[in-house]
C-alpha cells in the first residue's frame, strides 16, 4: 500500500513532532538487554500485551517497544473512522474506503466531482477500480466529494514537521481562507455525519495557524457529550495540543487523557508523548492537581493511571489512588505489572543474586543496597494488592491475589505465599493467570524444600516438566524457566555439595531459550554450564558427572535432568582429557578423550583483513617459529583431534626412553618442547589447556590454578628446549635450541598488573619489567656460544630483542 498522502483521518499529527525523553537510566553497561537485566517470573501475558506493550516496565529504554522494528502497513488506519465512511457510503469496501480516504489525490477527487456534473467526464483508472469513487458517483453524494476534496486541500499545511526541520512555511492567510469554507460549511450543512467532518477540519486548520484559544473553543461547540464520532477523538487532540501550546498544561493533560481513554490501542503512544509534554514527564509532584479538573472518578483514575506509565520510581501512591477511583480501572492491571517488575529488579534480583551458587544467565548490574532499600516497599505493595484482592468490585481479582502470593514468596514467607495461592485458584481466572498462579506455586514448593533429595527432586518434576513445556511455546516462559534452573535450582545443589548436578541444571538452563513471536532472543544470555564446568569442578567432581551421565537414568527426575541438556557426555570427556593434558599426564588425557564421539579438533578462526573472509586453519602444535606471530604459519592440511595429539606426545616420550643416542633424544625432545610451547598461552594450541585466551593476559607471576603456571611461564617447554640442547651434537640444532629456551625464559619474566589504585607505581614497575624483558639472560651466552652460527644470523636478522641486545653490548 502506498504511503498515504492524506492525514486528515489519522490521530492528530501534531503529536508526531513531539520527541522522547528518556527515563532514568541507572544501571546501564555493555550488553544490557532492556529486555532481560534482571530476574523475572512474572507474565506480561496478565495484561492485553498488544496495546500495554510501550509502556511495560524497563530502565533501558524510553519505550519498552522502542526496538520493535516489526512494521505494520496497516498501523496509520483509523479503523473507526473507516467503518464510519462505510456506513455513510454503503457498498463500498474497507479496503476501498482505505484506498480512497488516504490515498487518492486531490486530482483525482476533482475528476470525480466534474463526473457528478458532467457524467461523459474522464477519471483515472485507479476510481473506476475504487468501489467508495463509484458509490459516491452513482449515489451522487455530491456534499461528501466536497467535503474529501477541501480535507485533501489542506493537507499540505497541516503536516507536522520532524524533529530535525523547520518543516513547511504556512501562509497564515491561505490557511485562514481554508477555515473559513469549513466553518461556513458546518453552518450550512444539515448532514449529521459531514458536519462532524468540518468541526473536525475547523479544529485542526486552527491549530495548524496558531489560533489555539479558537481551536479549543471550537471543539467545545462541535463536539458535545453525547457526540460518538470517531473525529471526535481526533478534534480533541487538536484541543489538547492547542491547551498545551497555550501554556496550559493540566488542561492539556485532561484533554490528552480523555483522548487516551477514547483512542484505538495502537495509536494510543502518540496521545501519551503530548501527555508527557503536558505533565513534565508525568511530574508526580502535579498529580492531585491536574486531576482534580476531571469531571468524574473514572476520568480522574484513568488521568492518574497514565502518570504511573511512565518513570523508575516506584509508583504505589498512584496504584493506590486508581484504585480508589476506580477499581475496574484498565490500567490498573498494567500499573501493577510494571510495579512488580519493579520490585523485581531491586528487590529479587539481588537476593538471588547473593546466594551462592547462583548464577544470572543476562549482564546486568545493580546497587549493592537495592534490596534493602525496597522491603519495606514490598510490604506496603502487599498491603495494597491484599486489600484489592479482597474487594469483588475490581477486576482482576485472582490476578492481584496472585501477585500478593508472588510477592510473600519474595519475602521468604512461604506460609503466606501459599494461602494467597490457594485463596488467588478459588477465584475466576484466565488461562494467563492460572499459568502464573502454577509458576508462583513452583517457586513457593522450591523454598519449601530442605534438600535437594531423590524424594523432592521427584516431588518437583511434575511442575518443572510443565515449565519447561511452557518454554517450549514462549519465550517468556523460556526466560522464567531458564532463572528458575540457573538461580534456584543450580544454588540449592551448589550449597549442598552437588557440584555436577549444578552443571547439569546449568545446563537445563541454557537450552530453555527461545526466540518470541518477532524472532527475538534475548542477547545478553550466556552458557553458563560449560563455563561452570571447566572453571570450577575439580576432577573427582568431573568423573561423578561422567558417571552419572554415563550410567542409566536411575529415577525419572535424573533422565529429566540429563535430557535437553547443554553438557553433553563429550564435554565432560573433553574437559577430563583437558584435565590431564594440563598436568602433561598424556596416558591418562588419552583414555579420556577415546571416550568422545566426536574429537575436539585443533582449529582457530583466523581473520582476513584484505578479502574480510573468515577462515577456519588447522593448527599445527608441533610449529617450531622465533617469533609468536608465526605461530599460524605451515598449517596442518587436515586438523588434529586433542587425542592424536596427546597420543603423538605419549609416543614422543615413550620413544625417549628407546633411542638409540643422543642425537635422535635430542630432536624428541625438541618436539616435545615444540608441543608444549603451543600448547601454552603464547602457542597456537593454547585450546589444549584452556577454553578462552584473552588478547591482553601474560604471565604475571600470580596463577588461580596450578595448571596456569606451565600456561603462561612454560617451565617445562623450557626445560626440554635446553635438554635437546644439551644432547645434540649439531651446533645448528643446539643454536636453534638454545635460542627457543631463551624465548621461554623471557616469558618467565613477570608483568605487573594494572594498579588502578596507584599509576605511579605501576609505571615504575612496567618499566624493571620492560628491562627485564628486553635484556634476556641467555643471550649473552647464546651470542658467545653460537655467534659464529647461521642460526644465530637467522635469529638476528628477525628477533629484534637480540638486536638491541648485541647493539647495547658493543
Amino acid at each position: 500500500m502506498p504511503f498515504p498522502r492524506l492525514k486528515v483521518f489519522i490521530l492528530a499529527s501534531f503529536i508526531s513532532g513531539l520527541i522522547s525523553f528518556p527515563q532514568n537510566i541507572i544501571g546501564c553497561g555493555p550488553m544490557m538487554d532492556p529486555y532481560d537485566y534482571f530476574t523475572s517470573f512474572y507474565s506480561k501475558a496478565l495484561v492485553d500485551i498488544g496495546p500495554s506493550k510501550p509502556y511495560f516496565y524497563t530502565n533501558l529504554l524510553t519505550f519498552y517497544d522502542d526496538w520493535d522494528y516489526t512494521e505494520d502497513s496497516t498501523a496509520f488506519i483509523n479503523d473507526a473512522l473507516i467503518a464510519e465512511w462505510q456506513t455513510y457510503v454503503p457498498g463500498a469496501s474497507k479496503k476501498d474506503v482505505v484506498d480512497f480516504v488516504y490515498n487518492r489525490s486531490v486530482n483525482e477527487v476533482k475528476q470525480l466531482q466534474a463526473a457528478m456534473r458532467q457524467p461523459a467526464a474522464t477519471i483515472a483508472p485507479a476510481l473506476k477500480r475504487n468501489g467508495m469513487a463509484m458509490q459516491l458517483l452513482q449515489q451522487k453524494k455530491t456534499e461528501a466529494v466536497q467535503y474529501l476534496l477541501l480535507a485533501k486541500a489542506i493537507e499540505p499545511v497541516c503536516v507536522s514537521p520532524d524533529p530535525w526541520s523547520d518543516g513547511p512555511k504556512r501562509d497564515s492567510a491561505g490557511i485562514n481562507q481554508y477555515i473559513n469554507q469549513a466553518t461556513a460549511a458546518w453552518q450550512k450543512t444539515t448532514d449529521a455525519f459531514l458536519k462532524n467532518k468540518y468541526a473536525f477540519l475547523r479544529c485542526k486548520l486552527a491549530f495548524y495557524n496558531n489560533r489555539f484559544n479558537d481551536c479549543t473553543r471550537w471543539y467545545a461547540e462541535g463536539f458535545d457529550d453525547n457526540n460518538t464520532s470517531a473525529v471526535k477523538t481526533m478534534a480533541l487532540s487538536y484541543s489538547a495540543g492547542a491547551n498545551f501550546k497555550s501554556g496550559k498544561g493540566k488542561e492539556a493533560a485532561y484533554a490528552f487523557s480523555k483522548t487516551f481513554a477514547q483512542t484505538a490501542p495502537k495509536h494510543r503512544k502518540a496521545v501519551f508523548f503530548g501527555f508527557l509534554w503536558a505533565t513534565d514527564q508525568c511530574n508526580l509532584s502535579l498529580l492531585d492537581a491536574y486531576c482534580s479538573i476531571a469531571r468524574n472518578p473514572k476520568e480522574q483514575a484513568m488521568m492518574a493511571a497514565m502518570f504511573g506509565l511512565w518513570g523508575y520510581e516506584y509508583h504505589l501512591p498512584v496504584i493506590e489512588k486508581v484504585y480508589q477511583l476506580d477499581p475496574q480501572c484498565e490500567l490498573l492491571p498494567l500499573l501493577v505489572l510494571r510495579e512488580i517488575n519493579k520490585v523485581e529488579e531491586r528487590f529479587l534480583t539481588p537476593m538471588l543474586d547473593k546466594q551462592p551458587g547462583s548464577q544470572a544467565f543476562y549482564y546486568s548490574w545493580n546497587e549493592p543496597d537495592t534490596a534493602a532499600l525496597s522491603d519495606a516497599h514490598v510490604q506496603d505493595l502487599i498491603a495494597v494488592l491484599e486489600k484489592m484482592s479482597n474487594n469483588p468490585a475490581a477486576n482482576n481479582q485472582s490476578a492481584f491475589a496472585t501477585a500478593t502470593a508472588y510477592l510473600h514468596y519474595m519475602r521468604k514467607d512461604v506460609t503466606a505465599a501459599n494461602n494467597w495461592l490457594a485463596k488467588a485458584k478459588a477465584m475466576p481466572a484466565s488461562n494467563a493467570v492460572k499459568d502464573q498462579q502454577q509458576m508462583v506455586g513452583l517457586l513457593i514448593q522450591t523454598a519449601s524444600l530442605q534438600a535437594m533429595n531423590s524424594s523432592n527432586e521427584n516431588a518437583l518434576l511434575p511442575q518443572l516438566k510443565w515449565l519447561q513445556q511452557q518454554a517450549e511455546q514462549s519465550a517468556e516462559f523460556g526466560m522464567f524457566y531458564r532463572n528458575l534452573m540457573a538461580q534456584v535450582i543450580a544454588p540449592a545443589y551448589y550449597q549442598q555439595g552437588d557440584l555436577y548436578k549444578t552443571v547439569l541444571a546449568y545446563g537445563l538452563a541454557d537450552k530453555a531459550m527461545k526466540p518470541d513471536s518477532s524472532g527475538y532472543i534475548y542477547y545478553g544470555y550466556t552458557a553458563n554450564a560449560i563455563e561452570f564446568l571447566q572453571n570450577k569442578l575439580n576432577t573427582p567432581d568431573i568423573i561423578a558427572l561422567y558417571d552419572y551421565l554415563n550410567n542409566k537414568p536411575a529415577t525419572a527426575y535424573d533422565a529429566f535432568l540429563m535430557s535437553n541438556n547443554s553438557v553433553t557426555k563429550d564435554d565432560v570427556t573433553d574437559m577430563l582429557g583437558t584435565t590431564y593434558l594440563r598436568e602433561f599426564d598424556f596416558a591418562k588425557a588419552i583414555d579420556w578423550l577415546k571416550k568422545q564421539n566426536k574429537p575436539t579438533l585443533l582449529t582457530s578462526e583466523q581473520y582476513n583483513y584484505k578479502t574480510y573472509k573468515t577462515t577456519m586453519l588447522n593448527v599445527n602444535p608441533f610449529h617450531d617459529y622465533l617469533n609468536d606471530w608465526q605461530r599460524y604459519e605451515k598449517p596442518l592440511s587436515k586438523p588434529m583431534s586433542k587425542l592424536a595429539f596427546a597420543e603423538k606426545m605419549l609416543s614422543l616420550q615413550q620413544s625417549i626412553d628407546t633411542a638409540s643416542n643422543n642425537a635422535v633424544k635430542s630432536k624428541l625432545y625438541y618436539q616435545l618442547a615444540s608441543g608444549l610451547y603451543n600448547m601454552s598461552y603464547y602457542g597456537n594450541s593454547w585450546m589444549l589447556m584452556a577454553y578462552n585466551r584473552p588478547n591482553s593476559n601474560w604471565n604475571s607471576g600470580k596463577y588461580d590454578a596450578a595448571w596456569e603456571k606451565e600456561y603462561y611461564a612454560v617451565h617445562t617447554a623450557k626445560n626440554y628446549y635446553l635438554k635437546a640442547y644439551e644432547l645434540s651434537p649439531d651446533k645448528e640444532f643446539k643454536a636453534a635450541a638454545y635460542f627457543l629456551a631463551a624465548k621461554c625464559a623471557q616469558r618467565q619474566i613477570a608483568r605487573p598488573d594494572y594498579d588502578w589504585n596507584n599509576y605511579d607505581a605501576y609505571e615504575s614497575n612496567m618499566k624493571v619489567f620492560q628491562k627485564k624483558f628486553a635484556n634476556n639472560a641467555m643471550f649473552a651466552n647464546f651470542k658467545k656460544e653460537f655467534g659464529s652460527t647461521k642460526f644465530y644470523q637467522f635469529a638476528y636478522s628477525r628477533c629484534s630483542y637480540l638486536r638491541d641486545f648485541v647493539a647495547k653490548s658493543k
